[in-house]
Order: C-alpha cells, then structure tokens, then sequence
C-alpha cells in the first residue's frame, strides 16, 4: 500500500537482494524473527494459551473479582465513568484514547514493554523505547502501520539500546526524541523539561516531563487526547513512564536520591487522574507483593493485589494504570500519607520514600 511504501522500501534494502520483491512484506515479517528461538507469538515473556481458554478461565475468575469483569477487555474503544475498570488489557491488542491515537504495549526482553504510539487517522506511529526493533517493526507491519519516530525515555540499552538498528533499517532519516539532559544513541530531537514536540508525520503532540533519579537525564512523554476525544468517556491522556513510575512501584535511585523521585512523583500527579499509565516494565506482581507486606490493611493495595493475580493467571497484561488510580494504592506516591508514614516508623516524606526503596530493594517476592 502507498501508507507503507516508504518502510517496505528501506527493509527490502535491508534483506538480502536475491529475495522476490513479490513477496517483499512476507519476507520481511520473516526477517524480523530475532535469533533467538521465541514462543509462536514472539513475546518473550508472555505465557500464552488460546485466546478461547483465556476467556474461559477469565470468565471464571471473574465472579470473585470486584471489577475484573469490567476492565478484562483490552480493544477499548469505549470506557464506562469508573476509572478503576480501565485497568490491564490482554496482548496483541490497542487501547483508544479520544478519537485520535491508539498505544499497542509490544513485550520485549525479559520482561520489558516497548510501545507504538499511533496517529489513527494517518496510520503512523512513534515507537517507544524499541529495544528490540525487529519485534516492533513486526507488529507495526502487520498493523499496516509506518514508523516515522523513536520516542526513548532514558539512556539503559533496554530501553535505547535498539536504537542504531532501527535507523540503520528505517534510514537516517528516522526521527529519535530524546532527553536535552543525556546522551541518547542516534536522538536528533533534545527535549527539555515541559517541552512540547509535533510527532513526524502525525497530528500527534507529546509533552516532556523531566524525572530526573532512576537516570539524570529520565524525561516522561504526556500526550493528551483531542478536545473533541475529551468530550468523550475516557482517558483525557496517556503518559509513558518508561522506568519512572511503574505500576505499584517506581524506578531504583540509580543516579539520584530520594528528594528527586518524590518530586517526579509530585509531578505526575499533577496529571490528570484519567491519565493512562504505560510504564516500562511488567514489574507489578512484585509491586503489589511488597504493598501488601507493608500495607496489608489498605483496600485498594488488596483489590489490586487480586486483580493482579487474576489479570497474570488469565495472560494478560497489568498495564494500561490510571494516575488516579496509583495515588490510591502506590506508597511512592503517598509518601505524604502520615499513616504510611507512622508505619515505617519515617518522620518526613523524604525518609519515607529513602526508606520504601531501601525496603524494595532487599524483598523479595514470592
């Protein structure tokens, strides 16, 4: 199609001049294959059974949930009034937000998560943190869709690392956004903090939020739905938060300290509470483990807990969070919470959350 002519073009390149250029599409899906030997459905670290055995025992674990039943279904292109049931989705699927774009969360790695964010009306998309890009340009092909931007959250390979190779497939001309605070390999576009950067190609804006602590450079991208999509029930957003904020938890303090995640959290909330949360990892049975071994008599933390539990069992993801939906139950987002505060025998929110990642840092989830 006209829409992928450019992409296809730059991956027959890349293939071997002696394949068929009638079969230019098939030949690169197969080429996309990493190496390594994957499961059918190429995500590394998702334990897959038949999408008609996940509805069943879905449909089972259902009637003990409190809102499981709700927030299973992951094509959302509609929500109902209650953020608490826009939570987890299951894979190979797309989330609606508005009427202008769709994020497809792509598992990656071990347990990481790259995204595509997508412009619906023109069918192009900003590949987030694409560390292994021939799982990305994959699905993106197979979605009919053509990658024009690499949107990369902070310097760790397993999140930039893929970088030089999907320029080297894509071509030069490959738009990498980047944070103006660290080297990012191949980024061309240096955000800074509260920046706003047109997507290449796309009607699609998105807005730098500068987290400097799990690196010093770490930036966040917001994007917000149209003011047409805001009439709508819904997210009003979606927020990538690469290794920030993760579900339950947030990002180890590998090059800063307590005093600058609370004020990255102090950020994030600034948000709104429909805000959908990306973040960069599948991190939240672990998450949760913890909340509860600290937190056991918060509601919320055992409503999550659960739902967690059911969405991992039935193989679907526990992302797409709220930001509303973390204020209620993440300890590093209530380090103010006097209750939480006494609990950890802490007498200020800074050795709050100095103490919280102290504690994550030596649990271990069972």
């Amino acid at each position: 199609t006209k829409m992928l002519c450019f992409q296809v073009s730059q991956v027959s390149r890349w293939l071997s001049s002696a394949q068929s250029r009638a079969s230019t599409v098939a030949v690169a899906r197969n080429a996309f294959t990493p190496a390594c030997t994957r499961p059918q459905s190429h995500h590394s670290w998702v334990q897959r059974s038949s999408r008609k055995a996940r509805r069943e025992k879905a449909t089972q674990l259902q009637c003990s949930m409190s809102f499981s039943s709700s927030s299973l279904p992951s094509a959302v292109t509609s929500f109902s009034p209650n953020p608490q049931t826009w939570l987890g989705m299951e894979p190979d699927k797309d989330i609606v937000v508005g009427s202008s774009f769709s994020v497809l969360p792509i598992p990656i790695l071990s347990d990481n998560y790259s995204f595509l964010l997508i412009d619906i009306d023109s069918k192009t998309a900003a590949a987030v943190d694409p560390a292994e890009p021939r799982v990305v340009l994959r699905e993106a092909m197979e979605r009919g869709v053509r990658i024009t931007s690499i949107l990369c959250t902070h310097h760790h390979w397993d999140h930039a690392g893929g970088n030089e190779e999907l320029v080297r497939i894509l071509g030069d001309d490959l738009e990498v956004v980047g944070s103006a605070y660290e080297e990012i390999p191949c980024a061309n576009v240096h955000l800074k903090d509260g920046e706003s950067h047109k997507i290449r190609e796309t009607n699609l804006s998105v807005r730098a939020l500068y987290t400097p602590c799990h690196t010093r450079g770490h930036i966040l991208y917001y994007i917000e739905a149209s003011p047409e999509g805001k009439k709508r029930p819904g997210p009003t957003g979606a927020l990538f938060s690469g290794d920030t904020l993760f579900m339950g938890g947030c990002g180890r303090f590998f090059e800063g300290d307590a005093k600058d995640m609370i004020a990255a959290m102090n950020k994030i909330k600034q948000l709104p509470d429909e805000t959908l949360v990306f973040c960069g990892h599948e991190y939240t049975k672990g998450n949760v483990d913890f909340i509860m071994s600290i937190d056991s008599d918060n509601s919320d933390a055992v409503r999550m807990s659960a739902w967690t539990a059911n969405q991992l069992a039935v193989g679907s993801f526990t992302i797409p969070s709220t930001v509303g939906n973390e204020k209620l139950y993440n300890p590093f987002m209530r380090t103010a919470d006097k209750i939480l505060q006494q609990k950890l025998s802490a007498s200020s929110e800074e050795e709050t959350m100095a103490t919280l990642r102290e504690m994550k840092n030596e649990f271990k989830s069972t």
